[in-house]
């Protein structure tokens, strides 16, 4: 996820930006509404997602010299074919396979257990409007009025991308802690 998610995006920057800064053009980076907030089982992923969109900002900043302007696309999360309850369960059993017997005793089978069951409680919550991301970027590449943050979500969606960055840490773990994965303690 790293390599892909975060380094593809710079390599991306890095081999446009002198045709960038020829045409005082437009840089949009896909990041996700998983990069504003974390909820458990999905660290890896809202890391890489929180890189993007500091990488957007910080690039938003120093770029605005060249007449370059630079936005994230966040998008919740959408029943596609990547986020299918049967796909995600088995790669949540290989990647589990591909961990360290250490790190399993110490995270217990009942882990792996509570995401596979928790996992179609949050495909049920995605959104079947798959066209929504598309035409939110289709917005950010055509619109005369740039935005710095485009959200592609549900109302309550982005009530939440929106709100929860402005809660303190102590109440974000107690509302993920309540709504999110029960995860179980070690037995």
């Amino acid at each position: 996820m790293i390599d892909v998610n975060c380094m593809g995006s710079i390599r991306v920057v890095k081999a446009f930006l002198p045709l960038l800064r020829e045409a005082r053009g437009r840089l949009i980076i896909m990041a996700s509404l998983a990069g504003r907030y974390v909820v458990p089982g999905f660290t890896g992923y809202s890391m890489t997602k929180h890189a993007q969109i500091a990488l957007g900002d910080g690039l938003r900043r120093e770029l605005r010299k060249f007449g370059i302007t630079v936005s994230t696309i966040e998008p919740a999360s959408y029943r596609t074919q990547i986020a299918d309850t049967k796909n995600v369960v088995a790669q949540l059993g290989q990647y589990w396979g591909s961990i360290p017997a250490s790190v399993q005793h110490a995270y217990g089978w009942y882990y792996l257990e509570a995401l596979k069951a928790h996992w179609p409680k949050l495909a049920e919550t995605a959104s079947p409007h798959v066209n929504e991301p598309v035409d939110v970027t289709m917005e950010a590449v055509t619109s005369s009025r740039i935005k710095p943050r485009y959200m592609a979500a549900s109302h309550w969606a982005r009530v939440r991308g929106t709100l929860v960055p402005w809660l303190s840490t102590r109440i974000q773990d107690l509302v993920f802690r309540r709504y999110s994965l029960d995860l179980p303690k070690k037995k």
